[in-house]
Parts: C-alpha cells; sequence; structure tokens
C-alpha cells in the first residue's frame, strides 16, 4: 500500500502548501486514513511477523521506526530556527520566551518536542502571553495557539500512533469480540462527540480514544484479509480497490461532509487487503511507502524555508515545482541515510528474537 500512503503524504504537504491550487483530500483526512492503515498493519506484523517476539522488541522496533527520523528532523528544525530565524509558525524571539517563562511551560514544551507523547493536547490549548500561562480551549480559537511553539506540528499524529502502539499487543491479540466491544465504545464516544456540534471537531480529532475506531478499521480489514487470502481472484480485485480507493480518495470534497469520512472508512475496510496483496512483492510501492514517512516530517520546514526567503516568487509555478522536488529529494536522502540503516538492525533484532 505504498503507493497510497504516499498519496496521503502527498495530500498533507499539499494542505499545508499555499503555493498549491490542488483541491486534494483535506490533511486531517489524509492523516485519519493514515490511522486506518497503520491499524491493518499492526494487526498484520503481530499476527506473523512478531508472533513469537515479547512486547518489549514490538515496541522498541515501532520507537526505532519512528524517532530517528523524527529526533534527526527536530535538531535540523532546532539549528534552521537559530541559524536562519525560520520555524514553521514561530521565530527565536517567541520560541525562547516559553523557556523563560516558568518551569512548567518550559518543561511542557521541552517534552512536547522531543518525546511527542501528549503533542495533540497542545492544539487544544492556548496561551495567555500576560504570564504564559495554558488556557483551555478546545474549539482552536484561541489567538495564541500553544501547538505554534511545537518545531515540528504535525507530529501530533505520532502521539496518537504512539497511543496505539502501547495498546495494540494487548487489544489485537484478544480477538474479534474484544475488539469489537472496544469498536462500539470508541464510535459511540465519537458520535457523542460529533452531536455536539461543528466547534467539536478539532477536539474530535485530537482526542484519542474518539479516534481509536478509526485505527481498529484496519484491524477488521486484516481480519478479512486472512479470509480472502486464497481467492483466485485477488489480483485482479486488487487493482479494482485500487483504483476504486484513490477515485474516494480524489473525490473527496465532492462527497457530502457528513457521509465522505464513513465512505472513506468503508472503501478502506474492504480494499486494504485486496491492495496489500497486490503489491505487498513490488519494490517500487514499498519504496513508495517507505518515503511517505519522511516526506511527512520534513515538508513543514521546508514550506516555511520558501515562506521565508521567496516571498514574491512563492506562487510562481516553477518555485512551487522546486520546492515539491526537494522535499522529495529531502525525503530519499533522509530515507537512505537515517531510516534505512536502521530498519535493517530493526529487521535483525525480530529475527533475533
Amino acid at each position: 500500500m505504498g503507493s497510497i500512503r504516499l498519496f496521503l503524504a502527498f495530500a498533507v504537504l499539499m494542505s499545508h502548501a499555499d503555493a498549491f491550487d490542488i483541491n486534494i483530500i483535506p490533511g486531517q483526512v489524509a492523516v485519519q486514513a493514515f490511522f486506518m492503515i497503520s491499524g491493518f498493519y499492526m494487526s498484520l506484523i503481530l499476527a506473523q511477523k512478531y508472533e513469537k517476539c515479547s512486547v518489549f522488541v514490538f515496541y522498541t522496533n515501532r520507537l526505532l521506526r519512528l524517532f530517528p527520523t523524527y529526533l534527526f528532523m527536530l535538531l535540523l528544525s532546532f539549528g534552521v530556527l537559530y541559524a536562519l530565524d525560520v520555524g514553521i509558525f514561530i521565530y527565536i524571539g517567541k520560541f525562547e520566551k516559553v523557556f523563560t517563562h516558568g518551569v512548567f511551560m518550559a518543561v511542557s514544551y521541552l517534552w512536547a518536542n522531543t518525546a511527542v507523547l501528549g503533542q495533540e493536547m497542545l492544539f487544544l490549548l492556548g496561551i495567555d502571553t500576560a504570564n504564559y500561562s495554558f488556557y483551555w480551549a478546545p474549539n482552536g480559537t484561541a489567538s495564541v495557539k500553544a501547538w505554534s511553539y511545537v518545531l515540528i506540528p504535525q507530529a501530533w499524529s505520532l502521539s496518537m500512533e504512539l497511543y496505539f502502539y502501547m495498546l495494540a499487543p494487548f487489544i489485537l491479540r484478544r480477538g474479534m469480540y474484544c475488539v469489537g466491544g472496544i469498536f462500539v465504545l470508541s464510535l459511540v464516544l465519537r458520535l457523542f462527540i460529533v452531536s455536539k456540534g461543528p466547534e467539536y471537531d478539532l477536539f474530535l480529532r485530537r482526542f484519542f480514544p474518539a479516534e481509536l475506531c478509526l485505527f481498529l478499521i484496519g484491524y477488521f480489514s486484516y481480519f478479512l484479509f486472512t479470509r480472502i487470502k486464497e481467492y483466485k481472484r485477488k489480483y485482479s480485485l486488487g487493482l479494482i480497490c485500487w483504483i476504486t480507493l484513490l477515485a474516494v480518495l480524489v473525490f473527496h470534497n465532492e462527497i457530502n461532509e457528513k457521509l465522505s469520512l464513513a465512505l472513506l472508512a468503508f472503501t478502506m475496510f474492504l480494499s486494504m487487503p485486496f491492495i496489500f496483496n497486490l503489491a505487498k512483492d513490488s519494490r517500487l510501492d514499498r519504496f513508495l511507502g517507505n518515503i511517505s514517512y519522511p516526506i511527512y516530517i520534513v515538508h513543514f520546514l521546508i514550506i516555511a524555508i520558501f515562506e521565508e526567503y521567496f516571498e514574491e516568487q512563492y506562487f510562481e509555478e516553477e518555485y512551487a515545482l522546486f520546492m515539491l522536488l526537494l522535499v522529495f529529494s529531502a525525503s530519499i536522502v533522509i530515507y537512505y541515510g537515517v531510516e534505512a540503516p536502521i530498519d535493517r538492525w530493526r529487521q535483525r533484532r525480530v529475527r533475533a528474537a
């Protein structure tokens, strides 16, 4: 499913780059689709690759999958901020203030930037600049948003992934009835928050218990995968499912807003097993999937640099294309320079375990 993951990473990039006038799936919906894919892959590897491994090996390997690239980009973002005074939503003067106005504020941002866990909660807080303290602003209307002081703000989704990784070995191995019960509870909670009105949309997307049902759709999709392994026409169906899912993603904005996520979730559930079967042996598809995560992590910093230094030319087509090329090139370098060596070590750890 590497091509789908790359498309979703591209959608997030498009949602953050004003230089592109492309009507594509919103970034927040692309992230929710990532959650479903994560649920499928975690169910797959826990049942197969990590079947005889300890929970410790699973946890540490997931951290090794996410954190080397993240920490590399965190150091790079910090260096760019101090050397060039260029940040995604912040300049060096403002960034230093949150570390000089109380221990709690300093520790909070040190944790959010380095450990990631809990970073999504900053999207529900504002900052009172009179005394530099947090206040509750779940509708995202705070004049000074707490998340704007984070160097890699899109990493909030990694925090949600980490919550899921912590739970995955204990719930995905419990069977269909256990997972189904948790899914229903999460879905009911989600529908309750939706019923409170659109002002709770941001809270809904940052509240893990309500997003957990999206991850669990991936589990149900994996369960379907175990039933179609021997189906003779699975490859032709894989191509049909791939085209169908891309169509649902591309035309997402044309679908009724209340039904669009439900339709996407249902399409993801049905299509992921067949798409996985279609492309699981493809080196190209694996490569596309491998660079999707670096694209997700690196793109915002490159956009910020272009907005700072090429403000007048930013909306010219050649500059936008050059920015896109730079994002993809940087992602390939990060994959081969940072991720690939560590990934080989990760695989050796699994074989040893």
